[in-house]
């Protein structure tokens, strides 16, 4: 039986465990790459912020 069956809900459940050494270690290879592209990332969007906070500054003097 179910929890679903009975309650109409799914149940589930996790856990985190240590890291074995070969993960780490697979994980310490990638984070320099990952972090790169998470900085990137930031900055494309901090760069959509600014276009469109100009664009709102540019209608408002238009409009004054």
């Amino acid at each position: 039986m179910r929890g679903d069956d009975i309650f109409g809900r799914h149940l589930s459940i996790s856990y985190l465990r240590p890291q074995t050494a070969e993960e780490a270690e697979c994980d310490a290879r990638y984070a320099d790459a990952y972090e790169a592209t998470r900085r990137q990332q930031l900055a494309e969007l901090q760069a959509e912020i600014d276009a469109i906070d100009a664009a709102r500054r540019e209608s408002l003097s238009i409009a004054a």
